[in-house]
């Protein structure tokens, strides 16, 4: 989708920056490109990753992502109910 957003109904509004503009921004970064980039802690990342696997692994497009994430999150809200009450 964001790659090619006109294959989903979508419109390219990228804009071009040169290479040196980059890497002075990221050498600005007061973190690494990794760390700025984490949406997630590790923890709920790697708990998502078990319950994405549990679901069986459904392919993710802009046409299942919703469905995928509400089969997630029923699992992870019964997970969090349980592990509160623990």
């Amino acid at each position: 989708m964001f790659t090619v957003p006109q294959a989903h109904g979508g419109r390219d509004c990228k804009i071009a920056v040169t290479q040196d503009v980059l890497d002075a921004l990221r050498a600005a970064m007061p973190m690494s490109r990794k760390e700025s980039m984490r949406w997630v802690s590790d923890e709920f990342a790697n708990k998502a990753g078990i319950i994405y696997e549990e679901i069986g692994c459904p392919d993710l497009t802009p046409k299942t992502g919703w469905a995928v994430f509400s089969q997630m999150e029923e699992i992870l809200a019964e997970e969090l109910q349980v592990d509160a009450i623990l």
